[in-house]
């Protein structure tokens, strides 16, 4: 759970585009209702050699994807988001094949893990046609450091069918992977941009940004433009 939870403005909804099932169980921790629509898009075609904004890019080619269609209602407030891996410097999104995620599964010790997560919030006007107010873009980064993992437990993993889904062939969360998982470091505090302590705040932060959708600054971008506010405690 979240360390707060949070009560939805009037005359807003959001709606989470995404098809994926995590960010659609990571959004849960809100507390608010929510709606899901997804985005066709050709990801490949977007392309940046800075891992950071290639997912700050992609998040925004996705919402602008949602809006094209025209079927978001006034007051309607859209999250989108995209994560890639980095490592040594090289950029990993999923997984070409069986052959590439076994690669990687198998290397996955020998350097820290960039987890890059880009976030878009569109944001419409809660009156009259579709018509854009205001839009926000953040990113966010955890590293992580893995223990080497048995051959049998990566065959295992890539038999789930989930590792060509996952950027970087992964979800750490994954109770196969989990035991693995030698270290985690986020860089988000509540109020600040970046630091490096550990509060539960940031630990909860780092475990959904790894997973792909970073609960804690969404929940920041949310309150400063007044779509949520926390419920006293």
């Amino acid at each position: 759970m979240t360390a707060r939870s949070y009560v939805l403005k009037p005359d807003y909804s959001l709606w989470l585009g995404s098809s994926s099932r995590w960010r659609r169980q990571i959004m849960h921790r809100l507390g608010v209702p929510f709606a899901v629509t997804e985005a066709d898009i050709d990801e490949k075609a977007i392309r940046h050699p800075n891992p950071t904004e290639l997912t700050r890019r992609l998040a925004v080619a996705k919402a602008d994807a949602i809006l094209a269609r025209g079927t978001l209602p006034p007051g309607a407030v859209l999250i989108t988001a995209d994560q890639v891996i980095s490592v040594g410097g090289e950029i990993r999104e999923k997984p070409e094949d069986e052959r590439q995620a076994r690669d990687w599964l198998r290397a996955m010790h020998e350097r820290p893990i960039g987890s890059h997560v880009g976030l878009c919030l569109t944001i419409l006007m809660p009156h009259g046609p579709q018509k854009l107010a205001c839009r926000d873009t953040e990113t966010d980064f955890t590293i992580v450091t893995f223990k080497p993992i048995p051959l049998d437990v990566i065959e295992a993993i890539i038999a789930q069918g989930e590792a060509l889904t996952c950027a970087g062939a992964l979800r750490i969360e994954d109770p196969l992977a989990a035991p693995y998982v030698k270290s985690t470091m986020g860089t988000w505090q509540p109020g600040l941009r970046m630091a490096f302590e550990e509060s539960e705040a940031t630990l909860e932060n780092t475990r959904t940004s790894i997973q792909g959708l970073p609960i804690g600054r969404l929940g920041e971008m949310l309150t400063e433009f007044g779509i949520i506010a926390p419920v006293a405690q």
